[in-house]
């Protein structure tokens, strides 16, 4: 794959670096270890071929997502309760809000590109 090709595909929204993916399950499976489990599959997969010479390891790995829009939808719904769990009683934003709402646009966005307007 040549360089081009392969920050295109990185673009996508359904491509996802290994910690987005890891973080997702990480935060999902104290609730719902089925959807955990559905996003641990995708880590499982091939990730995208890097062009040759590209110094990253495996932390710099991308994943195409290929996963349903129901499933989609119940990770953007379970991460956006979790954001909104996590504002402080004063209603600021903490950290782990912030990181809830990072992985949230993320699988939001992937839901809308994947799916139109599924959401």
């Amino acid at each position: 794959m040549s360089a081009t090709s392969y920050k295109s595909a990185c673009a996508s929204p359904g491509a996802f670096r290994r910690s987005s993916l890891e973080d997702t399950v990480r935060a999902l499976a104290p609730t719902d270890q089925n959807l955990a489990l559905a996003v641990k599959r995708e880590i499982g997969k091939a990730p995208i071929p890097k062009p040759t010479g590209h110094a990253g390891g495996e932390e710099a790995d991308f994943f195409r997502v290929t996963l349903e829009a129901a499933i989609a939808e119940r990770i953007v719904e379970a991460l956006r309760d979790m954001e909104a769990a996590s504002v402080s009683e004063e209603g600021e934003t903490t950290s782990l809000a912030s990181h809830y709402g990072s992985l949230l646009d993320l699988w939001y966005r992937y839901a809308e590109s994947e799916f139109g307007n599924a959401i």
